[in-house]
């Protein structure tokens, strides 16, 4: 018995000692690396299969209703999830505004937007100015220089951007 309790102390000190270690957000490129192995792993079928038909579905009520649309995108990494819509969806998009935190993101994104090959069109085709892509964690503090949005937006979507926002609730 006297091992066991000593067992249980022991245990605990352990615990309570690592679980008191600071903890420190992912750099760009750890982030990056996690989430490129997630969306090799099982990830590019969960967005094929589940999120862009669900995605789709819940803006088209909205897309047809209007002449155009403009979108707030938050965290949408190095491409948006707007690019695997349907073609017509996209074409909706008439304003297209981004928080990226993660600087390597910011750079893939801007060159994914920006890039059309000869069977391909650009993943927004119809913009009517070019994409405001802002590296920067998108904040509830309204008055950072920034962060600061005067526009309204037709859509707000909140994608694999929620790491690092704290309270989430307060966010959403």
């Amino acid at each position: 018995m006297t091992n066991l309790e000593a067992l249980k102390h022991a245990l605990r000190q352990h615990a309570a000692s690592t679980s008191s270690s600071p903890k420190q957000p992912l750099s760009d490129t750890q982030y990056s690396a996690g989430f490129y192995t997630l969306v090799q792993s099982s990830g590019g079928a969960t967005y094929r299969d589940f999120i862009v038909p669900l995605l789709s579905r819940l803006l088209d009520p909205l897309f047809v209703t209007r002449a155009g649309v403009s979108v707030l995108e938050i965290g949408p990494g190095p491409k948006s999830v707007l690019g695997s819509l349907p073609t017509g969806l996209r074409r909706q998009i008439k304003k297209y505004t981004a928080f990226e935190p993660n600087g390597l993101y910011v750079e893939r994104l801007e060159q994914w937007l920006s890039s059309h090959s000869s069977e391909a069109e650009l993943p927004l085709p119809c913009l009517d100015s070019p994409p405001d892509i802002r590296n920067d964690p998108f904040t509830l503090d309204h008055s950072a220089g920034a962060n600061k949005i005067h526009d309204k937006f037709d859509v707000v979507l909140f994608c694999h951007s929620m790491y690092g926002m704290k309270p989430k609730r307060t966010y959403v």
